[in-house]
């Protein structure tokens, strides 16, 4: 089939008949290749390489390939380039049922060392999903482990480069350092200094110097193989302006975050902050549980005076389309010190108890002022 057309398509290299050596990888169960250019023994180029068993497929587009025969003598793979356009990989769900308990990773011992000089993959898409992107990697692996020199990726609108060390034995070790690109906020950058330790089996320490949109400081630690994700997440900023467009009463200072717990029962978020406002700080606070179907926040504003008062309790739901309902309290709240106004409104408002809600782009509300 195509094994076949792309040998006879192909040119001699180096005075052995290349439809040979294509011949050679064809013979592997399942691979197709076409056009394929070169020498097995040294550089090779193929349109497209296709590895297919059962219904599980993996297509590679556009690959180039380097590497030097003779490193295996020092008992090292080296392989000095792969490139690629897009890597398309198929696996249809397994009738094996999943286990609950925490992913297990095998003690890995390469016969050979192995170098990476330079991988790229232009895109990585999985059950037509796209993975990832621009993915540039160079790394060798020695009786360490797999030292990543540098690692380049992108996924939506994330860009993380990182370098460091895995161990790919008993807990799986990992350090490793980088910086993560966020989408920017408000016209401004905001990007992640990531420091990143421990046991990829158990538990990694995280801490995160956040800069640009969001100046703070981010710590904590995960279990990322583990049943739901469980996690313990820090924030704390000194100042924080969520838009530029906020006048400065509303800045967040000395502001808190905490978050804990795992997907299945939610993450319990617990914040703090103080409001610039005139004639005085205004405290906020923030409670709320956040799990992978939705959200339930509550969220207090209050001066010093316990008369006066802003609650807003909330509910989310994302498990199928998106729904929300949100219920309003006010007393007498002196909303001009947090959004002072060059004239004093014609109409004062002492009390205010209001219920919405939002499901599939449809508003409903209730209100009762005096």
């Amino acid at each position: 089939g195509m094994a076949a057309a792309g040998g006879h398509q192909c040119r001699a290299a180096a005075g052995h008949p290349t439809w040979a050596v294509s011949g050679a990888l064809a013979r592997v169960p399942g691979v197709q290749l076409e056009n394929f250019q070169g020498r097995l023994g040294g550089q090779w180029s193929a349109e497209r390489l296709v590895w297919q068993q059962g219904a599980d497929r993996v297509e590679v587009q556009s690959i180039d390939f380097a590497w030097t025969p003779a490193c295996l003598l020092k008992m090292t793979l080296c392989i000095g380039r792969l490139h690629a356009q897009q890597v398309l990989m198929h696996f249809p769900p397994s009738d094996t049922p999943a286990s609950d308990g925490p992913i297990q990773l095998p003690t890995l011992r390469l016969p050979l060392a192995l170098q990476l000089g330079d991988i790229q993959l232009g895109g990585v898409q999985l059950d037509g999903v796209e993975q990832l992107r621009d993915l540039k990697l160079a790394a060798h692996w020695t009786a360490e482990g797999l030292k990543i020199d540098s690692a380049h990726l992108q996924r939506d609108a994330l860009v993380l480069d990182l370098n460091g060390l895995l161990k790919p034995e008993g807990d799986w070790p990992l350090s490793v350092q980088g910086q993560l690109q966020l989408p920017p906020q408000d016209g401004q950058p905001w990007t992640l200094a990531l420091d990143i330790q421990g046991d990829l089996l158990k538990t990694l320490q995280l801490k995160a110097d956040s800069s640009g949109y969001l100046p703070g400081l981010l710590t904590g630690e995960l279990q990322p193989l583990a049943e739901h994700l469980p996690a313990r997440i820090k924030l704390t900023a000194e100042h924080f302006k969520p838009s530029a467009a906020l006048p400065d009463t509303l800045q967040l200072d000395q502001l808190l975050l905490t978050a804990e717990g795992n997907l299945y029962s939610g993450y319990l978020i617990d914040g703090s902050a103080s409001l610039p406002a005139e004639k005085g700080p205004v405290a906020l606070s923030l409670k709320g549980n956040v799990n992978a179907n939705g959200a339930t926040i509550a969220d207090s504003i209050w001066p010093a005076d316990d008369k006066q008062r802003l609650a807003i309790n909330g509910k989310m739901n994302w498990q199928s389309g998106f729904s929300a309902e949100a219920s309003i309290d006010w007393l007498d709240f002196p909303w001009q010190r947090l959004y002072p106004l060059a004239s004093e409104p014609q109409v004062a408002l002492h009390a205010f108890k209001g219920d919405i809600s939002y499901t599939d782009g449809n508003y409903l509300g209730n209100f009762n002022a005096s």
